[in-house]
This record gives structure tokens, sequence and C-alpha cells, in this order.
């Protein structure tokens, strides 16, 4: 694993651990470790559309909070993150991710280095095209997405039959359909040592999983609001992108 040093940065580290447990009521009950909280980063943090991430992400029963953080200034911290157990970052595309790509992608390779559990969902995987859209710094030039950066496209698409059924993030998945937007980035490719759990139809990848430096990572290559919010184009809320949402942050929490 990448190692980072420095007393001022194991200090937030170990205060936001403070934090966390705190926040998830201690050590919990009968021995049963608490629930971890999660966060969802992204520059709609105050809109309907990140509300209905949250809400899918609380009904799933599996975090003690799902709060919400925006990518726009100040830039998040990493003792701002290190608080959660795991995050979930995606992009809406009324505007730029972030005025400072380079510096939330070294933060957010920093959360991964200390073994922070990032789920990174579309437009945030990368569109050359679009690079204010995406992640940059560390995260891009060390290349901790699985994805790499590709147009996106849409048009209605569905889940093809599940490649791995045998792994946790399919717990209890049935099927999946975009919406009649099924934005997606337009690659069948994956980087190397990256395995393709669940594909689109149309042969594209639809979730993602590796390890980094022996942390586990999960890309999305779909956008997480869902026919819920108030676009009805996204993917059907009756399909089971909470699923997957819920199963990979967990899956990059519960590491091994």
């Amino acid at each position: 694993m990448r190692s980072i040093k420095g007393v001022v940065l194991i200090t937030s580290v170990l205060a936001g651990m403070l934090v966390a447990f705190s926040a998830c009521g201690g050590g919990g009950k009968n021995g049963v470790p608490p629930l971890p909280a999660v966060a969802v980063l992204t520059n709609e943090a105050a809109t309907p559309y990140a509300a209905d991430v949250v809400e899918k992400l609380e009904a799933a029963g599996k975090f003690s909070r799902v709060d919400t953080i925006s990518t726009g200034t100040p830039t998040p911290s990493i003792s701002e993150l290190a608080i959660y157990d795991g995050v979930l970052i995606y992009t809406g595309d009324n505007g730029s991710l972030t005025a400072d790509t380079t510096g939330l992608g070294d933060v957010l390779a920093n959360y991964v280095d200390q073994g922070g559990g990032l789920v990174v969902a579309v437009f945030a995987v990368g569109d050359p095209g679009w690079p204010e859209l995406a992640l940059g710094g560390r995260y891009a030039s060390e290349q901790y997405f699985l994805i790499p950066p590709a147009s996106h496209i849409l048009g209605s698409q569905t889940s093809a039959a599940v490649w791995d059924s045998t792994h946790p993030i399919m717990a209890g998945f049935t099927s999946f359909h975009g919406g009649s937007s099924s934005v997606r980035a337009d690659t069948t490719t994956v980087v190397a040592e990256a395995t393709v759990i669940l594909k689109w139809a149309d042969e594209t990848p639809l979730v993602v999983i590796s390890e980094i430096g022996g942390v586990r990572r999960v890309d999305l290559n779909f956008y997480p609001p869902s026919s819920d919010s108030p676009d009805s184009r996204f993917w059907d809320a009756a399909t089971d992108g909470d699923v997957l949402m819920a199963n990979s942050l967990r899956w990059v929490i519960d590491q091994p």
C-alpha cells in the first residue's frame, strides 16, 4: 500500500476516526460492530438529485448515516473525509465537479491510501471531452480509476446477464435498467488487474472492482440519481441501482 507520512496527517486521521466512532454509536451493542458512516460527494450536493441518492442509500439499512458533501469551494479536505468509512462520488453535468480537480483528486487518492472506501460513478469516472467533470491530480496521474476516461454515451440500456453472481456486490441484485438516458462511459476496456462483475447489454462495463495498494475500489458506470429524482430519464427506480450503490460501498468498506 502507498504510505502517507506526516504527524499532522496522522493526527487528522485519528481525530476523524474518533468522530466517526462516536457518530456511529461507539462500539455497537452486544458485540455487533456499528454500521459504517458514508458520504455522497458531488457538485449536486444541495439538489434533489443528490437527495435521491441519499434516500436510496438510507433505505438500504446498511449505514449509520449518509451525508452529502459539496465538491465546490473549498475543496473537501482529507480530515473532512476521514470521518467517513466510505465515499461515493459522482458529477452532475450541470457544472464542473470542482474548481480544483487536481486538489480533489489528490485528496481522494490520499483517502484510498489510508484505507478509505471509495466508489466512483458517472461522470467522475472521466471523459476527455469534459475534463471539468472528472478527477485530476494523483487520482488520474497514478491511475486510481478502474474505467479509463472515455466519451460518455446516452440511450436506453439494460444490464446484461450477471457476470459474477457470486460476488457480494451482486447480493440481492436482479436487474438494472438505466432509463431512457442510461448515460455511461463508452468503452469495453478496464485497467489492468480490474475485474468487470456486471456489464451493460452493449458490453460496456457497469460494475468494475479492483484493489489499489491492497484497498478495495469500485467504479460504477452509471449516473446515481434515479427516476425518482426530478428527471425520469435516469435509472429505473424499480430496478436495482440502489442495491449496486449500497453493496459497492459496503464492499469497499468491509476490507478483508
